[in-house]
């Protein structure tokens, strides 16, 4: 039935024979055009009752290939491979660049890659370009799974749901609700990550609070507050530490305190050498600045080695802070006349500062005009306390 039964305008008859008798009248071929030649040619209808058997490739050149069935119930579209060795079917879309999209199966016995390869479904896309997923409705991606593993349709769990909004709802073990994220890597996301229970519900949470955390390193850039303790075996590096409790310990690590103290928070003056007076009013030794401190409660301590020439004379040493309020009064009264004695003066006294700047002076005087008052080793200290 070649090239010799390709010439449309003629009629074509088949001659049966069998054992070289012939069979009758010979059979017009006019019910299938596409059997009288072995070249392209148009169907415009066909109608089948059974199947089609093709041994070789069924190349289409239409645009488009729709399959309607009127049949009540489900209509299925099945691709099958028969043969029980190492088999697969595929099913593949390939564009005029050769890219392919695939859907496959593997075989029941198929274990060329390696074990648990076999009955495997696989989604597969071999382009440079992204696999992109259109839902052409507002609605979720779902995926659910059969609990009982049995391959049969129900019972299904949902397991993972995908709003249009992007939240990832993710379903615990045995039951729809959240789940768990395990990551060996890093989780990141531009916006806040809440939950309605666990470890998320808990920050920010002073009822629930996290109990416990294990870190490598914290990067922050701000502060850090409480109210228990923070228990380190290793170092401590910081440029300002504020604490409203107690540091432990025997101070030996502590490096790079700043002259004038840490923050502000201690501070230290002192004058050795002497210096003396006639006069009743209050000369200043020396003063304390405090310089941009923090309000709290502070210890104000000081001492000072003093004497004066005249016996039954008092002689005064006072702690004047801001240039205004006597925190401290020491006085003092030689027992002969140039004894050259030089006793040592000293007190301490709690004072509740503003934020902001503040003084302390240490001043002397004799209270007896013409008798002279002597002083040395000045020292003037302030502590935060609370």
């Amino acid at each position: 039935m070649g090239n010799g039964c390709n010439n449309s305008s003629l009629d074509y008859f088949l001659d049966i024979k069998i054992n070289n008798e012939n069979q009758g009248e010979r059979r017009r071929l006019t019910s299938f055009d596409y059997l009288r030649k072995d070249v392209s040619g148009i169907i415009t209808n066909l109608t089948l009752n059974d199947a089609i058997i093709i041994g070789s490739a069924l190349n289409i050149s239409a645009n488009s290939i729709s399959t309607a069935v009127n049949i009540s119930g489900v209509a299925r579209n099945i691709q099958k491979n028969i043969n029980s060795e190492q088999s697969s079917v595929i099913n593949t879309l390939q564009n005029d660049a050769g890219y392919q999209f695939s859907m496959s199966l593997t075989g029941n016995k198929n274990n060329v890659t390696g074990p648990g390869v076999n009955n495997v479904g696989t989604i597969s896309l071999n382009s440079p370009n992204f696999m992109l997923f259109l839902h052409r409705y507002n609605n979720s991606f779902i995926w659910q799974v059969n609990p009982n593993n049995n391959g049969a349709l129900n019972p299904r769990l949902e397991i993972m749901r995908l709003k249009p909004s992007g939240k990832l709802i993710l379903a615990q073990e045995g039951i729809d609700a959240n789940g768990s994220i395990n990551a060996t890597g890093n989780i990141i996301t531009s916006q806040n990550v809440t939950g309605s229970s666990g470890f998320f519900s808990y920050l920010g949470s002073l009822a629930n609070r996290i109990t416990k955390i294990f870190i490598q390193d914290i990067n922050f850039d701000g502060s850090i507050s409480g109210i228990g303790s923070v228990n380190i075996t290793g170092d401590v590096s910081a440029s300002n530490v504020n604490v409203s409790g107690a540091f432990y310990g025997n101070g030996s690590g502590l490096t790079s305190i700043p002259v004038g103290g840490i923050n502000n928070y201690y501070k230290y003056v002192e004058s050795n050498a002497e210096s003396s007076t006639s006069s009743t009013t209050f000369q200043q030794k020396v003063r304390l600045n405090l310089t941009n401190i923090p309000s709290g409660d502070y210890l104000v301590s000081w001492n000072a080695q003093f004497r004066g020439d005249k016996k039954s004379t008092t002689f005064e040493i006072q702690i004047l802070e801001d240039s205004s309020t006597q925190i401290d009064l020491a006085q003092w009264v030689p027992f002969a006349n140039n004894d050259g004695g030089y006793p040592k003066q000293s007190g301490f006294v709690q004072r509740t500062l503003t934020a902001g700047n503040h003084t302390f002076d240490l001043d002397y005087r004799t209270t007896t005009s013409g008798d002279t008052a002597a002083i040395k080793n000045a020292r003037v200290m302030a502590w935060k306390v609370s």
